[in-house]
């Protein structure tokens, strides 16, 4: 990805968003004492979220850059990532993302300031050799990513 610019979303507990159908409640019912339980959103582990969530963020994050030819979306399931050449665009797409967010009742947790490819990678600088490094948090989603990636290719 060649782009200078770039913003991060991340969705506030993002698989609890997604409503369960009347018709598949009962399948995730519990009883405590005499009283029945249904839950209304998505239990985590639910095996087709992740499937969905992608999906949904794709079409949100793809709807929000239409029209803007060299602008880049870039989803891992409730992290998002809008690059961009100029700062102005990048700003943009993010207004843009964040309002369809607002229409289809998605809530973001976090967005990031518009950032540098650098920040964006996740380096933080090391005072004492004067050079760029990763950061525990970039290792992390490097590793979550990764992990997830392999799971879809294997389904």
């Amino acid at each position: 990805m060649g782009h200078h610019y770039f913003q991060e979303f991340d969705f506030q507990s993002y698989f609890f968003q997604f409503s369960l159908s009347e018709d598949v409640r009962d399948l995730f019912a519990l009883r405590i004492g005499s009283k029945r339980y249904r839950m209304r959103r998505s239990p985590m582990g639910f095996g087709p979220v992740p499937q969905a969530a992608q999906a949904a963020a794709s079409a949100l994050c793809e709807d929000a850059i239409s029209g803007q030819d060299a602008a880049q979306q870039i989803t891992c399931l409730d992290n998002i990532i809008v690059a961009g050449d100029n700062i102005e665009m990048v700003r943009k797409c993010g207004d843009r993302f964040g309002a369809l967010c607002d229409e289809f009742g998605f809530t973001v947790g976090e967005s990031s300031e518009i950032g540098s490819r650098g920040e964006l990678l996740g380096l933080e600088v090391d005072q004492a050799e004067k050079r760029w490094r990763p950061s525990p948090v970039s290792r992390l989603c490097a590793t979550a990513c990764s992990t997830t990636s392999r799971s879809a290719r294997s389904t």
